[in-house]
């Protein structure tokens, strides 16, 4: 497999992570202009419950489908009946619990949470069994189809949303229930696409198949909980010691560079993952690691200058999405992306650790590094507020690469790319550099203007970056020479 066939499947997945945030964004200012602030706070915490019982019904299985696929192709319908069988019974069970919780529970729920949450549980099953098909279609190499399935689940459960609160008037327990029907039709779509001419049909359930789904599964989920705690944990340390501005300053900068990190790493993740294992158990080891050299070469190619882009365009892109009552968040959203996409890496760093199935040790290492993450917001926060604690994010994930990295290279051992990786920071300086020379227009008198402008600079640091890449990089010039001779 090369890195064309790589970079075109992360392509496939850049299309279904955009519909992700694309509609987050149209969500937003809509429903915050429609739903009381009450509502809020009831999304809020049935949000908490739902990430909870979905990644416990997930049982780290629809991880497991990734591995196993290429070691179990020939009996794929019985890997997947198990598989499904098992999330499907316990998202089940966990809807029914989170059911009964909502319905019997008003007496002491709040009235707003009662009927929202019951009709939330329903969502646990189809949010798991909808992670199982999107993992069979990465399995399956259907990265187009992955895509596809993604933009309908999006679009179509914010169309159905929006009509059930602003036209319908039926509040939460209509936008949850909207989601219920609209996302439970995608589910069963996708399953019938995955489900359709795979070899050993009809399937049978294997025991000894979730045994080891299990096996390798499980662990995951420590590893799940400790991204969650890693993420989280630093929000109740501030507001602990400074006060809910400080929280919601900090929270803009970091969904802003959740979001640019989602963007990058997401697409990538999928990618690899499938790759590596297919390489391993088909090509053997050298192949892996021949293709993982590459990979996180083009990596660090990325990576780096949309780190130094985001400080150079930091404030404008603040002000422009946030207003400019949020402008201090500038400071604190270029280390955050940076610690995210360090943290991305895991993909590949950590690729060794993936493909011989030794995930205890990845969720272990991600519990120790959530436990030290709140170690150091404790340590730093009191006197450094929101950069504190977004240092203390980036110092947290950088020690669980390096740890997972020394881990892997026992397993899979290939060049990290220090070389490329300082190529890449040399031109990204100087991209950054260019950009912040372009003169700002404070006070632009509308929206529309501010935006183009920093469009202006953005797309400057992209062909000065461009520029460099081209000049430096011998294999991005061949391969994009050898595109131009397949297209003439």
């Amino acid at each position: 497999m090369s890195l064309a066939d790589f970079l075109k499947r992360s392509g496939h997945y850049l299309i279904g992570t955009a519909a992700t945030v694309l509609s987050g964004l149209i969500s937003y200012p809509l429903f915050t202009r429609v739903l009381e602030k009450s509502d809020y706070g009831a999304m809020g915490l049935i949000m908490v419950i739902l990430l909870g019982g979905v990644a416990a019904s997930k049982l780290g299985l629809q991880q497991s489908v990734v591995r196993m696929w290429s070691l179990h192709e020939s009996e794929a319908a019985s890997l997947v009946r198990t598989i499904a069988a098992t999330m499907l019974v316990v998202g089940v069970a966990a809807a029914i619990i989170i059911g009964a919780a909502g319905l019997l529970g008003r007496g002491f729920l709040p009235d707003k949470l009662a009927l929202p949450l019951a009709i939330a549980g329903m969502l646990v099953p189809i949010r798991a069994m909808y992670s199982l098909c999107q993992n069979l279609l990465r399995s399956r190499d259907k990265s187009m189809a992955y895509a596809a399935v993604a933009v309908i689940n999006q679009f179509g459960g914010l169309a159905g949303a929006i009509t059930a609160v602003t036209v319908l008037k039926l509040g939460l327990p209509g936008f949850y229930g909207a989601f219920v029907i609209t996302e439970g039709l995608t589910v069963l779509a996708a399953m019938a696409l995955v489900t359709r001419g795979l070899p050993g049909s009809p399937g049978k359930f294997n025991s000894k198949m979730l045994r080891e789904g299990l096996h390798f599964g499980v662990p995951l989920i420590v590893f799940e909980f400790g991204v969650v705690l890693l993420a989280t944990s630093d929000r109740f340390v501030l507001e602990a010691y400074w006060d809910l501005e400080t929280v919601g300053l900090y929270t803009v900068a970091f969904n802003l560079a959740w979001q640019l990190q989602s963007l990058l790493v997401l697409p990538i993740e999928l990618a690899a993952l499938p790759m590596v294992s297919r390489l391993y158990d088909k090509e053997g080891r050298q192949a892996a690691e021949e293709f993982l050299a590459k990979a996180i070469r083009f990596f660090w190619m990325i990576a780096a200058p949309v780190v130094a882009g985001m400080w150079a365009v930091r404030k404008d892109l603040v002000v422009l999405l946030a207003s400019d009552r949020y402008v201090e968040a500038a400071t604190v959203a270029p280390v955050l992306l940076a610690g995210f996409l360090v943290f991305g890496a895991r993909a590949f760093l950590a690729a060794g650790l993936f493909v011989t199935k030794k995930t205890l040790r990845m969720g272990t290492v991600a519990a120790i590094g959530a436990i030290l993450n709140l170690g150091l917001n404790i340590l730093l926060v009191p006197r450094y507020g929101g950069e504190g604690s977004a240092t203390a994010t980036l110092i947290a994930q950088a020690l669980i690469i390096v740890t997972l990295t020394v881990m892997a290279r026992k397993e899979l051992a290939f060049p990290i790319g220090f070389f490329a990786l300082g190529r890449a920071a040399v031109g990204a300086t100087g991209m950054a550099l260019a950009v912040m020379a372009i003169p700002m227009r404070h006070g632009a008198s509308s929206a529309k203007e501010a935006a183009l402008h920093l469009l202006i600079r953005v797309g400057a640091g992209a062909l000065v970056y461009a520029a460099w890449v081209l000049a430096t990089d011998g294999e991005v010039r061949g391969l994009i020479g050898r595109r131009l001779l397949r297209r003439a």
